[in-house]
């Protein structure tokens, strides 16, 4: 009489191995939790033979086994000898990290393509030697030596927009020898932007909500040239109607610099007829087959724009900034654009 065969009801191996990784990611969370300052003792430390030092613990084993069976006093020397030169480097490896300062130097927002490097102060007593560090989906950079205080860091090449989080930083070294690797596996607390990367493209300003729809002149693609940017605020407003105090932000070109040379405070112009709404960035009035061809061309006319000094707002769907300049206006745009989702 013929048996069916028992389904086996043990996981698949890539199952397992997943569960092992969760698993030891918990611990590792738990034992190195994220930071922007490390200070490295034991608890943070780890230490394994690497493959010459296995290869190195054989040959001690082999000349041990070899000069029992033999009697022989001279390979035993031999063995012992060698067994005590891997004891030794053992605390030296250990001790080239044990104590080292590390903080982290976060990095300034950066573009779609464009290498990010994130990288760590190391502040030390002594010498520190061949240290190396690297992460996932990053270039690492490695250090001969290190003074008193020194950086080591990682390069990214960002591929897409939007919040970059990077992995566990492995920071590790083979001094002396390299028959061992002490390491600490650092988690940053830490995440920055990355902006599309910018398409060149001539911006169109288009009239803001509420605003009549604009004439033939003023719908044309504004030039990114001094003159276009004057012209384009000074058809809006052509009298000076007084002064008003100065807002971070604001173009130079509009400063009262008169009155902050006599000492009369910082002041900005304002001129009659100035329209509330301004002229806008809109999405869906640029040109591109795909979304991120489009929030390319957008942050390129962004930097234009505001290298120019021409007051704009910007127009993603529902979410809109109302018209401004300046640095703070200038990262509001493009977070928004770094962020957007269609």
């Amino acid at each position: 009489m013929m048996h069916a065969a028992r389904p086996d009801s043990r996981p698949p191996r890539h199952a397992r191995f997943a569960t092992l990784r969760a698993y030891y990611q918990r611990w590792l969370d738990r034992r190195l939790p994220p930071a922007q300052q490390w200070q490295l003792r034991h608890q943070q430390l780890f230490i394994l033979p690497t493959r010459l030092g296995l290869l190195y613990l054989l040959l001690v084993l082999a000349l041990f086994l070899l000069g029992t069976n033999y009697q022989n006093n001279l390979i035993l020397a031999l063995a012992f000898l060698l067994a005590s030169l891997f004891v030794t480097v053992l605390g030296h490896c250990y001790r080239n990290l044990a104590g080292l300062r590390l903080t982290l130097l976060p990095p300034e927002p950066g573009f779609v393509g464009e290498a990010s490097r994130l990288a760590l102060r190391l502040e030390s007593e002594r010498p520190r030697y061949a240290l190396q560090i690297r992460c996932a989906d990053a270039t690492g950079e490695e250090l001969a030596s290190s003074t008193e205080s020194t950086t080591l860091g990682v390069l990214f090449q960002p591929t897409r927009r939007g919040w970059l989080t990077p992995g566990r930083l492995h920071l590790g070294s083979d001094y002396p020898l390299g028959l061992l690797h002490c390491w600490s596996s650092l988690a940053v607390d830490h995440r920055w932007l990355i902006y599309p990367r910018p398409l060149a493209w001539t911006p169109t300003l288009h009239p803001g909500p509420g605003e009549p729809a604009a004439s033939d002149g003023a719908s044309r693609a504004a030039e990114p040239s001094a003159a276009a940017g004057r012209q384009t605020q000074h058809s809006v407003a052509s009298e000076l109607a007084g002064l008003q105090p100065y807002r971070p932000g604001e173009s130079l070109s509009r400063i009262a610099w008169k009155q902050v040379a006599q000492g009369r405070g910082w002041h900005s112009k304002a001129f009659a007829g100035q329209p509330q709404q301004g002229l806008w960035l809109r999405l869906q009035m640029t040109p591109g087959q795909q979304t991120e061809e489009r929030l390319g061309y957008l942050t390129h006319a962004v930097l234009q724009l505001e290298q120019r000094g021409i007051t704009y707002g910007l127009a993603l769907g529902r979410n809109q900034l109302a018209p401004g300049q300046g640095a703070a206006h200038k990262e509001q745009a493009l977070m928004r654009l770094a962020l957007y989702v269609g």
